[in-house]
C-alpha cells in the first residue's frame, strides 16, 4: 500500500501539468522565426525574414531582381502578427503554419497568402 502511494505522489504531479497558451504562443513565435519565400506570380516573389530579436527584413523581387527592400519590426498576440514598417505602416494578419507553409490572412482585405520555409 505505501508503494501505491508514492507511486501516486511521485506521478500525480506529472499527471496534472499541461501546456498553457503562453507555450502554444511561445511555440508559434519559434516556428515564426524563419527565412519564407511566397510566389505571387510567375513573376514576382517576396521574402520575409523574421528574427527572434523582432526585427525582420521584407525583400520584394520582380524577374529575379529586387524591387523593394524594408526593414520592419514584429510581434505577435495569440495567432494575430502585427508588422511596423517605416513610416509607422502596420499590416495586421491571422497567421497558422501548416507542414512548413506560413499562411498569413490580411485582417482587413481576407486576402491570403502562403509562404514556404526557405531551407
Amino acid at each position: 500500500m505505501k508503494k501505491v502511494l508514492l507511486f501516486m505522489a511521485i506521478i500525480l504531479p506529472l499527471v496534472f501539468t499541461s501546456c498553457d497558451d503562453k507555450d502554444e504562443l511561445n511555440n508559434l513565435e519559434k516556428q515564426l522565426t524563419d527565412t519564407w519565400v511566397g510566389f505571387i506570380s510567375n513573376e514576382y516573389s517576396e521574402t520575409i525574414v523574421f528574427n527572434s530579436n523582432h526585427n525582420g527584413e521584407y525583400t520584394g523581387r520582380m524577374n529575379h531582381q529586387w524591387v523593394t527592400k524594408e526593414h520592419f519590426t514584429w510581434e505577435l498576440d495569440g495567432n494575430t502578427l502585427k508588422m511596423r514598417f517605416s513610416g509607422n505602416n502596420e499590416y495586421y494578419y491571422i497567421i497558422s503554419i501548416v507542414n512548413d507553409v506560413l499562411i498569413m490572412k490580411d485582417t482587413e482585405s481576407d486576402y491570403e497568402i502562403r509562404y514556404s520555409r526557405l531551407n
